[in-house]
């Protein structure tokens, strides 16, 4: 109804205990009671409009707090310089061949233990997907991914743990931001994972306009990346 008869038409009205409709409050409690929850029926909320009113718990907590850094890494030494949050776009560049995948697959690890944040990757350079499954383990295991180093029961604890927390995105529909994208979204919904890496950016394939320039196209395609991170959070 909202939708059909638009949002800046309506108001949601909150009827009294066990009454189900306006018929029912009148009925049960009088005509002055039924008017009482017409009047103060809220506006709906307009879609891309905010006031201090919807972010005013955010807005006490930041007068009474201040502005409060994100999670630690897990490195003493980087923490003063980084920290993370949700709802961010981060990105991280470098020469080819200087273990940014590397480092990034220990910061996923690091937010995994230290605060339950599940992760998905879509990684096409670490196929197949089990040997980027084997490299996560030798980063939580601290030992060789190989029997006689790791024993068993680590094996089965990795596992179960990788399980979990770590999910590969591989679009059948080829590797589009978009679809990657959409698979993301469900992935929170269903799992709740709070980071998504992709890794690394030029095997997507990327999808110009008509005679639209390669640094338009990069700003237009960081915008859909942090749109999504602030809409899931």
């Amino acid at each position: 109804l909202l939708r059909r008869f638009g949002k800046e038409r309506c108001r949601v009205v909150t009827y009294g205990k066990d009454c189900k409709d306006a018929n029912e409050q009148l009925q049960k409690y009088g005509v002055e009671s039924l008017q009482i929850c017409l009047q103060q029926a809220p506006e709906c909320p307009l879609e891309g409009v905010v006031t201090v009113e919807d972010v005013k718990d955010e807005l006490y907590e930041l007068f009474e707090n201040g502005l409060q850094p994100g999670l630690s890494i897990g490195y003493d030494n980087l923490d003063p310089y980084l920290t993370l949050e949700t709802g961010r776009l981060c990105v991280v560049t470098g020469i080819p061949g200087c273990g940014k995948s590397e480092f990034m697959d220990q910061i996923v690890i690091n937010m995994i233990l230290k605060h339950g944040w599940k992760t998905a990757y879509f990684s096409p350079e670490n196929l197949p997907v089990q040997r980027h499954y084997a490299k996560l383990a030798e980063k939580l295991t601290g030992k060789i991914f190989k029997k006689g180093n790791t024993s068993m029961d680590e094996y089965r604890e990795v596992c179960v743990f990788l399980k979990e927390n770590v999910f590969s995105i591989g679009p059948k529909e080829g590797y589009r931001v978009d679809s990657i994208l959409s698979r993301a979204r469900e992935l929170v919904r269903r799992n709740g994972i709070k980071m998504l890496v992709i890794d690394p950016y030029n095997r997507l394939e990327h999808q110009f306009e008509n005679g639209e320039k390669e640094t338009t196209y990069i700003s237009r395609f960081l915008d859909k990346l942090t749109n999504f991170a602030i809409s899931t959070d």
